[in-house]
């Protein structure tokens, strides 16, 4: 698994796409329709589909995924009303 951190502008997402790229990946992202822009923009074309975290808790993927800011991603798939309050994080070695 790969973890992409950094500061905002550093790459992060062009990055998270060029991997998804590369493995023909699905990206999830809660604007699905920017992020196929962006990656449209930068020469991305492999990437199989882009979808939100509300429409993806209900998809079954067999292709790899890879989540664009994953607190946002948890925060939209939860129930409306649901708030994410803690989590934790752990980069493995």
């Amino acid at each position: 698994m790969y973890v992409i951190s950094g500061a905002r502008g550093s790459g992060k997402t062009y990055r998270l796409l060029e991997l998804a790229n590369e493995t023909k990946g699905v990206v999830i992202s809660s604007n699905p329709n920017a992020m196929r822009e962006k990656a449209r923009s930068w020469g991305f074309t492999e990437i199989a589909d882009f979808v939100s975290p509300r429409d993806s808790v209900s998809y079954y993927f067999t292709k790899p995924l890879y989540i664009d800011n994953l607190e946002k991603f948890v925060q939209e798939a939860l129930t409306s009303g649901s708030k994410l309050t803690a989590y934790t994080y752990t980069i493995e070695e």
